[in-house]
């Protein structure tokens, strides 16, 4: 029979065995537990092991933790070998730089929380954390700790390789990406024998293939690494015997990583040896490894020469469409819209100007490209995938053929197709890429393609319409006058179709944008109204973006100055129409004047209102200040300012102070009354941030 004392005792004894003593400091919790027969707990000491070296110090890990590392490698959980390849190079770096740590280490020593940002991410409410102080970190070798390198060299690169060929896939890419950033630090002697000679010892183990996969995998991971002189005379024979195995799965590797050898190597060789093995692949009887060539096929293509692109490329890419695989024609087709962008990598470098570089694509590829968007009307097996693909890389493509062959080839009408699509992803990509395709197919074909497809978008659901009018300014400014004005009244009639408020803040943040692009008839009659609107809005997010267009919607009620004689602030494909015929120009000055006063009118009641409305005023005024010129600032919202820094509410006042400390005016003469009130203010945190800002002027 149990009593309630021994029950209390046996549940206690539980309870201990599986709890890390936290009176130990972490190397000594480590040394404690390493070899726990509870699995969670030497997974949250490999976790933190990183942390736990850093804390000791380097003599002390260098003598305590390093001769315990190898019961992780080794460990029966794969969790944990994985986790510990994830800190495997930050361990490695950490002996090898030990004696310049501070300078190394940017951020905050200890990570222990995420970052939290405010609702409106102007502040956080924890320290920004480095979960990787070596991440960026460039080989030094005059920073090198002669010990730690050996332990780079002889213990660390061994555990990596061990930990490539573990059995778990996880465990081994996480090596794999380790020994890559462990490998940046190499000395150049020592890259060959304690680097690549290994990795060829892999690939000539003929007794287990997973060796050999791992192999082909390095040589291309590494590739950059190793450099040219041992990719041309090492790698790429390698590769070339590689490519011969009896296994399928190394054959397949091979197949899925040559580009970046390719790169290396450089376009001579790629043609003359590398280009022979992917075309004898591309044959391979097993359709896993056609489909691997398939999926490489634009990676390889970008490291060719034109000819062999334009012919051998382009033939094999035709077989792969028609193969008797559906995952190998499925492959080739979701790759395809890469494979034409790489035609453009040989006129990258020209004289031409930028806007005529046209690459010469065949008009097959771009005929199998276009078909994509038809494949569901006539494909049984609904091969939606496909249509997303086509989609999201019709930008890239059309950039790619230019302006005439959209209209030449069946790019148009696969286009007009697409925007139809009954999928939503597809219409949203096309939706939020609208901006772009406007840039480059230039006014004509903009007007009379694209705009009947953004009035569909803005009739869209909402992640469309959120898609087009988040960078609806853009495509305003390819388009006519007589266009941006017909569509200004619907993009400022969307946040009163939906209770979406993102739709909002997306218009909301661009109406300074569309301001500087249409008449001031219609900034008054409309974007004036849809302004005001907004800086009432029941969402912080969309008075915020309100508040920081007030300074471009100002400034183009005003009349134009030297620096600024016309009205995009930024070229667009079409500054031909707006050199020739300035909006300016055709402004009505009794209307400019109406609409100008009318705004300013409406700030000033902002000024005057509640305090929620006097710290929008304020914020509103860093937008005015940035945009509108000196004196006129001065004469028109200055003395609210002035008035605002005597506010009775502290909150208001502290606005006025971070005015003054972020667009740094302490030492302008119509500054001083604002500025004298605030250093003499009864809130401490006003005091503070006018002190910040001194300090910040003084060390300037």
């Amino acid at each position: 029979m149990y009593n309630d004392e021994d029950e209390f005792d046996d549940g206690d004894f539980i309870f201990n065995e599986y709890t890390i003593d936290d009176s130990l400091d972490a190397l000594s919790r480590l040394e404690k537990y390493y070899n726990s027969d509870f699995s969670l707990q030497r997974l949250v000491l490999v976790r933190d092991i990183f942390d736990t070296a850093r804390e000791a110090g380097h003599e002390e890990a260098e003598k305590r933790l390093l001769p315990l590392l190898t019961h992780f490698v080794s460990d029966t959980e794969p969790v944990v070998r994985q986790v510990f390849a994830d800190q495997l190079h930050q361990l490695a770096l950490f002996f090898l730089y030990n004696t310049h740590l501070d300078t190394l280490q940017k951020k905050t020593k200890k990570p222990t929380y995420y970052q939290v940002k405010s609702v409106d991410e102007s502040s956080s409410s924890t320290t920004e954390i480095d979960e990787d102080p070596f991440g960026q970190l460039e080989r030094d070798e005059s920073k090198m700790d002669e010990n730690g390198y050996n332990e780079l060299i002889n213990t660390f690169i061994p555990y990596a390789f061990e930990l490539i060929i573990d059995k778990s896939a996880e465990v081994g890419q996480s090596a794999t990406e380790a020994l890559n950033k462990i490998a940046q630090h190499i000395k150049a002697d020592h890259i060959d024998p304690q680097l690549l000679s290994v990795i060829v010892n892999l690939a000539h183990d003929e007794r287990v293939e997973e060796y050999r996969i791992a192999a082909a995998k390095l040589f291309n991971e590494l590739a950059p690494v190793f450099g040219k002189e041992l990719c041309t005379n090492v790698v790429v024979q390698e590769i070339i015997s590689l490519s011969e195995d009896p296994s399928l799965l190394v054959r397949k590797t091979v197949a899925q990583n040559l580009g970046n050898i390719c790169l290396e190597i450089g376009v001579e060789e790629t043609d003359s040896k590398l280009i022979p093995v992917f075309l004898t692949l591309s044959k391979d009887e097993i359709w896993g490894v056609r489909k691997a060539c398939a999926e490489s096929l634009p990676k390889v293509s970008q490291c060719c020469s034109s000819d062999n692109r334009e012919k051998l490329l382009v033939e094999l890419f035709e077989r792969f469409a028609e193969d008797v695989s559906r995952w190998v024609k499925m492959e080739s087709y979701k790759n395809l819209g890469p494979f034409i962008v790489s035609f453009r990598d040989n006129i990258e470098n020209s004289d031409v100007p930028h806007h005529q570089r046209n690459a010469n694509v065949p008009d097959t590829l771009i005929k199998y490209f276009s078909d994509m968007a038809f494949v569901n009307d006539h494909d049984a097996q609904n091969e939606s995938d496909l249509v997303e693909y086509c989609a999201y890389n019709f930008p890239a493509v059309v950039y790619t053929c230019g302006p005439e062959k959209f209209s030449s080839t069946n790019l148009e009408k696969a286009y007009e197709h697409l925007v139809k699509d009954v999928q939503w992803k597809v219409r949203r990509s096309l939706a939020c890429s609208l901006h772009e395709i406007s840039r480059i197919v230039g006014r004509e074909i903009s007007e009379r393609v694209l705009s009947p497809a953004f009035e569909l978008f803005l009739r869209d659901l909402d992640e469309v319409k959120i898609g087009v009018i988040s960078n609806v300014s853009i495509f305003l400014s390819n388009l006519s006058l007589q266009k941006r004005e017909q569509y200004v009244p619907m993009i400022c009639s969307l946040p009163d179709q939906t209770d979406n408020w993102r739709i909002r803040a997306r218009v909301s943040e661009q109406l300074g944008e569309i301001a500087m692009l249409v008449s001031v008839n219609c900034v008054k009659e409309v974007i004036i109204k849809m302004a005001q609107e907004f800086f009432e809005d029941q969402f912080a997010c969309v008075r915020k973006q309100a508040v920081i267009s007030a300074g471009l919607l100002l400034k183009r009620m005003l009349p134009p100055t030297p620096r600024t004689n016309s009205i995009d602030s930024s070229p667009t494909p079409n500054d031909d129409d707006i050199e020739n015929n300035p909006y300016y120009r055709t402004d009505d000055e009794e209307e400019r004047k109406e609409a100008y006063e009318e705004f300013v009118a409406f700030l000033h009641r902002m000024a005057r209102g509640e305090h929620h409305r006097r710290l929008a005023f304020i914020f509103a005024c860093t937008s005015v200040y940035r945009e509108i010129p000196t004196d006129v600032f001065i004469s028109e919202f200055v003395p609210e300012l002035n008035a605002l820094a005597r506010d009775k509410v502290p909150n208001v006042r502290l606005g006025v102070a971070r005015f003054v400390r972020d667009e740094q005016v302490f030492g302008k003469d119509w500054a001083q009354e604002m500025v004298t009130s605030l250093m003499q203010d009864t809130d401490r945190d006003v005091r503070s941030t006018m002190q910040e800002h001194t300090m910040t002027t003084t060390n300037m």
